[in-house]
C-alpha cells in the first residue's frame, strides 16, 4: 500500500475493512478471510489497465459484484451485508452512491453544488446464506 497525492503516478485509493498498512496490520485483531478476499477482488480489478480510461464505471462494477468476485455480499440476517456503495470522483466533485446492493438498486449522483437537504432513499436488501467457510479467519 501507498499513499497517493498530487503528484502520484496512480490517483487510486483504496479502502478495506482492516489494516493494509505493514506498520498496522498487527492491529487486526478480527479479520475474517472473506475481508481479505473482497479487498483482494477490488485491487485486481481496479488494477486493471482498462480502469484508467473509466475509474469511475469500474469502481461501480467492482462494487456490484458479488463476492469472491466482487464485494457485494447479502449476508445481512448473519450480520454482514452491503448496504451502501460510494466512488468519489475527486475530478469531477461529484459523489456516487448506490443505497443497498448494487445488483439490485441504481446509483445516484450528489455534484459539490448540489442544494442540501435531507432525503430519504428505499433500498431492496436481500438476504442469502453465506458459503462454507465465509468466516473463516485466515489462520
Amino acid at each position: 500500500m501507498k499513499a497517493a497525492d498530487s503528484l502520484s503516478a496512480s490517483q487510486l485509493v483504496l479502502s478495506a475493512n482492516h489494516y493494509i498498512l505493514p506498520t498496522m496490520q498487527l492491529h487486526n485483531q478480527q479479520v475474517m478471510e472473506n475481508s481479505w478476499t473482497r479487498y483482494d477482488a477490488l485491487r485486481t480489478t481496479l488494477m486493471d489497465d482498462s480502469t484508467a480510461i473509466h475509474p469511475v464505471e469500474a469502481m461501480k462494477a467492482a462494487a456490484g459484484r458479488e463476492y469472491p468476485e466482487g464485494i457485494c455480499c447479502h449476508h445481512y440476517s448473519e450480520g454482514l451485508g452491503t448496504l451502501w456503495s460510494m466512488v468519489c470522483d475527486n475530478t469531477a466533485r461529484e459523489l456516487h452512491i448506490c443505497f443497498g446492493s448494487p445488483q439490485l438498486n441504481g446509483w445516484r449522483t450528489f455534484g459539490f453544488h448540489d442544494p442540501a437537504g435531507v432525503r430519504v432513499y428505499e433500498a431492496v436488501l436481500p438476504d442469502k446464506p453465506s458459503a462454507e467457510g465465509f468466516w473463516t479467519r485466515p489462520g
